[in-house]
């Protein structure tokens, strides 16, 4: 959103509706700062209310014109807000307490401008960090569960302030006889039922007009019956139903700077738990309101301008005395709503709060306590019901239990204690949680999932009978203790599988974990212990460098590690395990231990082998010379003699991965002799290589003049063909039914 234009933003055409607005949400924005204040300064500091209404309606001015110049939303509107004025009533009743009776109430105020006035300068400077350093989204990483029970608590401490507002006593069990007597009842049972009424209307009806409306007409229905019943101010001030009139004219008068000279700095410094709370809230509420106005209007906006705004603002506020204030959801939609499309109407609502700051007189004090109080238990009552009932219909059982103990807390011990138990118990949660997510994201056996090596048929068969002693585990997320427990009864489940023979090796992948804590890492060596008690070498494959390095940081590797083997990737470690299995039967297994023997197979008549061996030409490579390139055309197939070949795919970043491996007594490129098409990947000698090479023209030759030398051929092809395509099979289904468990 660019920078306010007076030639874009200020335009006759759309002036009256912005102006209109302005003034409407001015009045709004007046009664928000006078209960704001009556909320700080109620009970025992209801004598120092006009104070507190000058520093409110100086927060109003001043924060809600740069929030307007400054906001990513043209029509926003900004000003003190309840949550973060529930956080300031309890330093104010904290020092408060602490200071009377060996100091005057008066002697007292001091420390307490002093406290609301750093709190709002500490503040903006937060505000102005998260958002110069764009760390504002960190902050929505806090679980849900908290910020609701934080929230329904927060709407509980304003309830509690409003009555106090109301009656000038605490909503306590211990008060509740005297909140009870006749003369307090007449107090706050009509704010009471005002709030409700505010609840109701706003529930049932969103029109712009509602809230205003109620509020100017409150108040002249209040003065109306007062009239009626012949109950002159003075005495309505004395039965505690208007607020307390000032002795000055103007209430800029209320301001004595000088009295800041005598600040009791410790009990200041005292309230640090309380502030970094009231931090937490007052960025939070910036971010749920900003993302709300978005939703709301379809206007995008810039969560870290917003926080640079607002805390330009409050820097500002702080630095004339005033009290913390930010952009509200409520106003703004409200501003909206009533036709606002320019920052007009934010700068109108700003002077009308400092027209009123500079002008204003005692009348001001002559506004309905029902009224004020009432507009507060709305408001508590909304973030109540909000974030304490709706939350039960959206969250799950377990996590909406977090926002009771929160709630619970913080009404009977405080918002500090609350939502330290509530993210405490919601750590306690996620790691229960998470746990039985687990790690695993596949599991498989040698018999399944075999390595890109091309293997003699009776190999092939070997490793599909003995393939269940490799024990394939492939890892994903994080690994922290929790799920470090739970694969060691895993891996202690498949040490019990003994079709054929014990589990001789674990293969576990690591190429999808993301990390690991150094927790896990003593759950890891206790599998390791597992492992050996039971012979099993633990082949570890694609281990990322920052988890080798956190292994090693905890002694998982010591000099003597017979039973760990670590490979790059998954493939190689099978490759090695089903190397390890087929050296036991070596003689046995490579019946094909030359491409020659091979042929003999292919033929069974000996008679034909030299026949057979005329279409073919011998090639020789190196150690890394290239066999063909990765789109060479294919011109026939190879027999493998002696060494051994690699299968390279290139990748994007210039690296090579390898699909398959030959070793002697196979058949490469087969497929280019029916599909004709260009070769798909590189192939690279491992060593130096003797090949027996059939042209597509050698091909063509021998159907001609010995077709049945060619039948034999393609029927061994096909069986080839075949079983690749059976193990294919066997690997796509064994992964359909993990998906499916």
């Amino acid at each position: 959103m660019k920078a306010f234009d007076p030639k874009r933003d200020i335009q006759p055409r759309q002036m009256l509706n912005n102006v209109l607005a302005g003034l409407l949400l001015g009045v709004m924005t007046l009664t928000n700062c006078i209960s704001n204040a009556a909320l700080i300064f109620s009970g025992d500091l209801a004598q120092s209310l006009p104070f507190g209404i000058c520093i409110a309606l100086m927060s109003g001015t001043l924060v809600t014109i740069i929030v307007a110049f400054g906001s990513t939303f043209p029509f926003a509107l900004a000003g003190p807000d309840s949550n973060a004025s529930a956080l300031m009533a309890i330093m104010a009743s904290t020092i408060y307490v602490s200071m009377h009776p060996d100091q005057s109430p008066e002697a007292v105020m001091p420390t307490i401008w002093a406290t609301i006035v750093l709190a709002t300068l500490l503040a903006g400077i937060l505000l102005c960090i998260l958002g110069w350093f764009r760390l504002g989204h960190w902050v929505r990483f806090v679980p849900y569960s908290v910020v609701g029970g934080f929230m329904a608590g927060t709407g509980w401490l304003i309830i509690r302030g409003a009555c106090q507002a109301m009656t000038d006593i605490p909503l306590s069990f211990g008060h509740l006889q005297a909140l009870f007597e006749p003369g307090a009842i007449s107090c706050w049972l009509p704010g009471l039922l005002y709030g409700l009424l505010l609840f109701y209307s706003q529930y049932r009806w969103h029109h712009y007009l509602i809230l205003p409306g109620m509020l100017v007409g409150g108040i002249g229905l209040t003065h109306i019956f007062l009239w009626v019943a012949g109950i002159s101010p003075v005495q309505a001030v004395a039965n505690n139903w208007l607020l307390q009139p000032s002795p000055l004219k103007q209430l800029w008068q209320e301001l004595d700077y000088s009295s800041l000279m005598h600040v009791e700095w410790t009990m200041v410094i005292n309230q640090s738990d309380t502030m970094l709370a009231m931090f937490f809230v007052i960025v939070l509420t910036i971010l749920f309101h900003a993302t709300g106005i978005e939703l709301e209007t379809q206007v995008e906006g810039d969560l870290d301008r917003e926080l640079r705004t607002n805390g330009i603002a409050n820097m500002a506020a702080g630095m004339v005395g005033s009290m913390v204030g930010f952009l509200s959801i409520g106003r703004t939609l409200l501003n909206h709503r009533a036709g606002a499309n320019s920052r007009l109407a934010g700068l109108v609502t700003g002077l009308f709060c400092g027209a009123v700051f500079v002008f204003g007189g005692s009348y001001l004090f002559y506004l309905p306590k029902a009224i004020v109080g009432g507009f507060l238990f709305y408001i508590g009552l909304s973030l109540f019901v909000q974030w304490g009932y709706n939350t039960w219909f959206r969250l799950p059982r377990g996590e909406y239990i977090i926002v009771i103990i929160i709630l619970l807390v913080i009404a009977n011990a405080g918002i500090v204690e609350g939502v330290g138990l509530g993210i405490i118990v919601a750590i306690g949660f996620f790691i229960i949680k998470y746990s039985r997510i687990g790690v695993t994201k596949k599991e498989s056996d040698g018999s399944i999932q075999r390595s890109n090596v091309d293997r003699p048929s009776i190999q092939d068969q070997y490793l599909s009978e003995k393939g269940d002693q490799i024990q394939i585990i492939e890892l994903q997320n994080y690994i922290f203790f929790g799920t470090a427990y739970t694969l060691i009864d895993q891996v202690r489940q498949l040490l019990k599988t003994k079709k054929n023979g014990p589990v001789r090796f674990i293969v576990m992948d690591f190429r999808s974990v993301i990390g690991l804590d150094s927790s896990a890492v003593y759950g890891l060596i206790k599998l390791k212990q597992v492992l050996q008690k039971h012979a099993c070498l633990w082949v570890m494959t694609a281990l990322r460098t920052d988890i080798k390095q956190a292994l090693t940081l905890g002694q998982f590797f010591r000099p003597k590690n017979n039973y760990i083997r670590e490979f790059q990737d998954l493939d190689r470690g099978i490759e090695w395990c089903e190397h390890q299995i087929l050296l036991e039967i070596q003689k046995k297994a490579e019946k094909y231990r030359s491409a020659t023997e091979l042929i003999a197979d292919i033929l069974v008549d000996q008679d034909k082998i030299t026949q057979f061996k005329g279409y073919l030409t011998t090639v020789e490579i190196g150690d890394g010379e290239i066999l063909f390139n990765e789109g060479d055309p294919s011109d026939g197939m190879y027999f493998l003699e002696e060494g051994q070949v690699s299968v390279l795919q290139r990748l994007a970043d210039g690296s090579t991965r390898r699909l398959r491996t030959y070793i002697s007594g196979t058949v490469i490129g087969e497929m280019g002799l029916y599909a004709q098409i260009p070769r798909s990947a590189d192939v690279v000698a491992d060593q130096c290589c003797r090949l027996y090479h059939l042209s597509m023209d050698g091909f063509n030759r021998m159907e001609d003049e010995a077709p049945f030398l060619s039948i034999a051929l393609h029927r061994f092809l096909v069986r080839l063909l075949a079983l690749r395509m059976r193990y294919a099979e066997l690997i796509i289904s064994e992964d359909y039914i993990k998906e499916t468990k």
